[in-house]
């Protein structure tokens, strides 16, 4: 990774962390040791909402750029995602299709983890698996806190937005 790279990364860090990203490099390492490393041109799209969900990947060069399409149109970017970051992980716990699309921003290389290989790993080391379904739990927790958080500030810029509409000069 670049400066560069690291400059946008921290410039653009998610609100909210990845399920799986961040693990403890033990962890992590042991998890991924039976992934395939793909390389990914910059432009090249990962997955789009809607894939089916075989398993994840783990960024380890490059950027990538999460985002979802909402049923106006536009496109909402969820996060700019560097090395060691976790991306698709949702369909390696429930087997659903992708929730978002994934692009490479600049050329990247990902680890691709599939589901049957991480159902092993759980299988294998079960000690493991039961402190990384800890760690996701918790992760999950937070982030639906922020959401919530999220949720209310944006009710309360609607309200002075809507109390402004009716009211544009200071009485």
């Amino acid at each position: 990774m670049t400066i560069g790279d690291r400059r946008t990364l921290a410039r653009l860090k998610p609100d909210h962390p990845r399920l799986l990203s961040g693990l403890p490099r033990r962890l992590s390492r042991e998890l991924f040791a039976r992934a395939k490393l793909v390389p990914l041109p910059a432009g090249r799209v990962l997955f789009r909402a809607g894939d089916p969900g075989s398993g994840c990947y783990r960024v380890e060069e490059g950027l990538l750029k999460v985002t979802m399409v909402w049923s106006t149109g536009a496109e909402r970017i969820l996060a700019f995602l560097g090395r060691g970051a976790i991306v698709g992980e949702l369909a390696v716990l429930d087997g659903l299709p992708r929730s978002a699309s994934v692009v490479a921003v600049r050329d990247a290389a990902v680890n691709f983890l599939s589901k049957a290989a991480f159902d092993a790993f759980a299988e294998e080391h079960p000690e493991r698996y039961k402190s990384l379904v800890g760690l996701l739990a918790t992760r999950l927790r937070g982030t639906d806190r922020h959401s919530s958080e999220d949720q209310a500030d944006r009710s309360r810029r609607h309200g002075r937005h809507c109390t402004r509409e009716r009211h544009p000069h200071p009485q």
